[in-house]
């Protein structure tokens, strides 16, 4: 899942700049997390938009494994953007 690695990476940063009482690993932890969301909020909107164009596209050709395949991708995004 893209991003999940930057969150995970921020909150081990950030949880060891709050026990050492480094401020400055904190701050570039809370920071790695939100990167990381934000690249899994892209990710799944991505691929939510591309399932949205493949499944209508595969609608209006009649081709029900298009069709099929673009609800996948959707769900896939859905899944991606809530973590």
């Amino acid at each position: 899942m893209a991003g999940r690695t930057e969150e995970v990476k921020g909150s081990v940063k950030e949880a060891a700049g709050k026990a050492l009482g480094n401020e400055q690993w904190e701050a570039e932890g809370k920071a790695d997390q939100l990167e990381g969301k934000s690249q899994r909020e892209a990710t799944g909107m991505k691929d939510t938009a591309v399932g949205s164009v493949k499944s209508g596209a595969g609608k209006v050709l009649g081709n029900e494994q298009m069709q099929v395949e673009g609800e996948a991708d959707k769900l896939k995004g859905k899944v991606e953007r809530a973590g």
